[in-house]
């Protein structure tokens, strides 16, 4: 099973990708399909800001240092 951690932000570009073609060629799923991606999209945006924060807390580190 896979986690939210278990896969990068490009490798999940790539799941949306595949998402959207995969909508075009059923679109008997198409809900099913939307729900998934949503959820992808999702979890890029929150990798996304995880990853801001943690440049912020460095660049927050490096201000104190050169300020001491």
């Amino acid at each position: 099973m896979i986690t939210k951690s278990d896969l990068s932000i490009k490798e999940l570009h790539y799941l949306h990708e595949v998402l959207l073609f995969q909508r075009m060629l059923d679109p008997k799923n198409r809900k099913k399909i939307d729900q998934i991606r949503n959820k992808i999209l999702t979890e890029i945006e929150w990798q996304q800001m995880k990853e801001k924060l943690s440049d912020d807390e460095k660049d927050n580190l490096y201000r104190k240092k050169i300020v001491k």
